[in-house]
């Protein structure tokens, strides 16, 4: 029997006939596909929902899950967070509030962000300050109290069953954000309202990947930043040591055998408060992780105009409607690739199309098909990372997208060479424009 303590995990939300709750592989590799994130396990210690793996059972479509009974039951241990999660706001609250965020002085973007930029992706600071980009702020209740002003002490906010992503109540009930390093990345919908943000650490905290293969039990964490590493054994440590980067190695007792694995952990976090006082998550079943919908830097500037001037109503800006878009995965990837987009394919840009969607993972593809039929669209560039044909989580999810958007709309696959670039963003930054093949229906 494994053991997982249940503070590697966060609630998710309670099933509505049981009461019993559905939790996270937050801190804790899934024990189906062994990744961290989107993966649940039941309160009955006996079912788990996995994101990657595929089964018989459907969980879920809109976020492509599958059920699988373990063999043997998983006793949960330690106390679960007494607080439960709030749904988000509507989006035209959240943006008011996420605008006030970026334009708060605590959240001015630092000259290692500005160089970051200018370096790394070739991002001028007008770009920057279009585009929303800004660091994450060093004293965050200053920030909190800044934003939501007067509105932070109304009732709706200290006991409602909404939220804003990030913000929570510290122990004396005052307004706070989640601790972080890094640069925040504004999502967007196609009314420009800014719905979410996912944080670019600046140093990814190190995680441990384990292999039980059939030594059930064997557990392991980072017990302090950057590498003291503790391996539990049915919750009993066996081993406490420092690891070097992706050094793996093999645990034994008996005819039992796994592996343990120090690796970077993910360089992009949603910003969530989720586990805390008055906290609210990013994404969950009954409100999803946002789709970034990315236009031109030029284009972007003239939307924020019409957003500053419908700030203090819930009317929404101009919506977009587009006959061609772009797919691929990260707001980030998606605002630096449309600004190339329009230059590099300058002759043909009504054709292929100047709008590019950015989904939290292929996995979650789904999710733009509602928005597919609100904007118009007619033809789509699919334009993943080129390693999504070698990564077999990935290739799964990849080839049913292809499959059933090819059967409703004309689709293209943007090529490059794996060898010279990754992702499409690399790609046109290099000057190289990427070949659109088309997927015959």
């Amino acid at each position: 029997m494994g053991v997982i303590d249940k503070r590697s995990l966060r609630l998710a939300f309670r099933d509505k006939r049981s009461g019993k709750g559905w939790f996270e592989f937050y801190r804790q590799p899934c024990v189906i596909c062994g990744h961290i994130g989107n993966c649940m396990i039941f309160e009955d210690q006996k079912t788990v929902v996995c994101t990657r793996q595929a089964s018989d059972i459907v969980f879920s479509k809109e976020n492509l899950s599958y059920v699988h009974r373990l063999d043997g039951e998983i006793k949960l241990t330690g106390k679960t967070n007494a607080h439960t999660s709030r749904k988000k706001f509507d989006d035209h609250i959240l943006s008011h509030f996420f605008n006030e965020l970026i334009k708060d002085s605590t959240t001015k973007i630092k000259p290692e962000h500005i160089e970051h930029f200018a370096v790394k992706r070739g991002i001028s600071e007008e770009t920057i300050a279009i585009r929303g980009y800004c660091s994450y702020p060093e004293k965050p209740w200053e920030t909190a109290k800044n934003v939501l002003g007067p509105f932070g002490s109304h009732d709706t906010f200290l006991n409602g069953s909404q939220g804003i992503p990030g913000f929570y109540l510290d122990q004396y009930n005052n307004w706070t954000m989640v601790r972080h390093d890094g640069i925040l990345i504004p999502y967007r919908d196609r009314y420009n309202q800014v719905i979410g943000f996912q944080i670019r650490y600046d140093n990814p905290p190190n995680i441990v990947a384990v292999d039980a293969l059939n030594y059930q039990g064997l557990q392991a964490k980072v017990k302090k930043q950057p590498n003291l590493v503790q391996v539990l054994d049915n919750g009993e440590v066996i081993a406490e040591l420092e690891m070097k980067l992706n050094q793996r190695l093999e645990f034994k007792n008996g005819d039992k055998r796994g592996f343990v694995q120090l690796k970077k952990g993910q360089r992009y976090m949603w910003l969530s408060s989720a586990k805390r006082k008055g906290g609210t998550q990013a994404g969950g079943m009954d409100s999803p992780l946002p789709v970034h919908v990315s236009v031109p830097s030029n284009e972007l500037k003239q939307n924020n105009v019409l957003v500053e001037e419908h700030k203090d109503s819930s009317q929404h800006g101009v919506a977009i409607k587009t006959k061609s878009i772009w797919l691929t995965e990260g707001a980030l990837k998606a605002d630096l690739a449309i600004d190339h987009i329009v230059n590099a394919y300058a002759d043909e840009i009504d054709e292929v199309g100047k709008v590019m969607l950015a989904v939290p993972g292929v996995n979650t593809w789904r999710r733009i098909l509602p928005l597919l039929e609100e904007m118009g669209v007619e033809r789509i560039n699919v334009a993943f990372d080129m390693d999504a044909a070698e990564n077999p989580d990935v290739q799964k999810h990849y080839v049913e997208m292809v499959q059933y958007l090819r059967e409703n709309y004309k689709v293209y696959i943007a090529l490059w060479p794996l060898d010279k670039a990754k992702g499409i963003d690399d790609c046109l930054c290099m000057s190289m424009k990427p070949i659109l093949r088309k997927v015959q229906s």
